[in-house]
């Protein structure tokens, strides 16, 4: 299976870590950074490309 790669819109997350939750691959890992903000990491062995993650509640 081809997989493109994920592209982060990330100044449209706001770190609520919903996409970690609704990936059905644990595809995503939040991480921390200095300033105390989450941000998401895709892990692109782990994607199958779903779009679960990019669509907003």
């Amino acid at each position: 299976m081809l997989i493109k790669k994920r592209n982060l819109k990330t100044n449209l997350c706001s770190g609520c870590g919903s996409c970690y939750a609704i990936c059905p691959h644990d595809a995503i890992d939040m991480k921390i950074f200095l300033d105390g903000s989450y941000k998401p990491f895709i892990n692109l062995s782990k994607c199958n490309g779903c779009g679960l993650c990019e669509r907003r509640a």
